[in-house]
């Protein structure tokens, strides 16, 4: 049962992490025409607000004017509660924001080339974990996604998010490629013996016939390391 599964404080921070980093993209401002088109209307839509509000103050300026201060410390009162409200709800949708295309895409591009994945790929990863089909990713989606993928050992469970999210947690230092040493401490955390720790590591990094050369690190990229853990994927699904 996935909610019974408690993942390590390493897999937790890791994971916040990442979320986080993405959240940032998908709030980043874009250059990209869609993205000028949406900061152009939603400013077009400002404006029109603004002038309604205007409007509604200066025809109700006469009337506030000459009620009771009694009646005007209400209105106050009211307008105080309501601007309290607002802040509360901003900052409620301010801690909803979720993971879209435009965030994925941009973090991907700084791992590996957009023409290799391109949209339909970044749409797949999407659709893959999207339970309530709003086309983009909530921080439940992705954490609920990790523990799927980390007890799936029938390897059924569909894993493009699942390995660039692992990956962007091994390179906690965004060096954007990863080396022996980067993955360690949190896979350790998920093995029970040193055989299968030792397994892990040679599956990942010294497989495909991989080898260290006079006593340099085994570097893997994203796209090296995609690779090498759908080769995983395919291997056990065939056994």
């Amino acid at each position: 049962d996935i909610k019974n599964i408690e993942l390590k404080q390493i897999e937790k921070t890791r994971l916040n992490a990442v979320y986080s980093s993405l959240v940032e993209k998908e709030e980043e401002a874009s250059s990209d025409e869609e993205s000028l088109n949406k900061k152009y209307f939603k400013m077009l839509e400002s404006k029109a607000e603004q002038k309604k509000m205007d409007k509604n103050v200066y025809n109700n300026y006469g009337y506030i004017k000459d009620k009771a201060k009694k009646k005007k410390r209400k209105i106050k009162n009211t307008s105080s509660s309501s601007s309290s409200f607002d802040s509360e709800e901003t900052t409620k949708k301010k801690k909803e924001v979720k993971i879209g295309k435009k965030a994925l895409r941009k973090m991907m591009r700084e791992y590996i080339d957009p023409k290799i994945m391109g949209e339909d790929y970044i749409e797949q990863m999407i659709w893959e974990v999207d339970e309530d089909m709003d086309g983009r990713v909530s921080k439940y989606e992705m954490e609920k996604m990790y523990k799927r993928c980390i007890m799936d050992n029938e390897q059924l469970e569909p894993k493009k998010l699942y390995h660039f999210i692992l990956f962007m947690m091994f390179d906690k230092d965004n060096k954007r490629c990863i080396v022996e040493e980067d993955v360690l401490e949190l896979l350790r955390v998920r093995c029970e013996t040193d055989e299968e720790f030792n397994d892990k590591i040679d599956s990942i990094f010294y497989s495909n016939g991989r080898k260290k050369k006079n006593d340099e690190e085994v570097r893997l990229g994203f796209e090296e390391f995609n690779n090498t853990m759908m080769d995983i994927v395919i291997t056990k699904r065939n056994k």
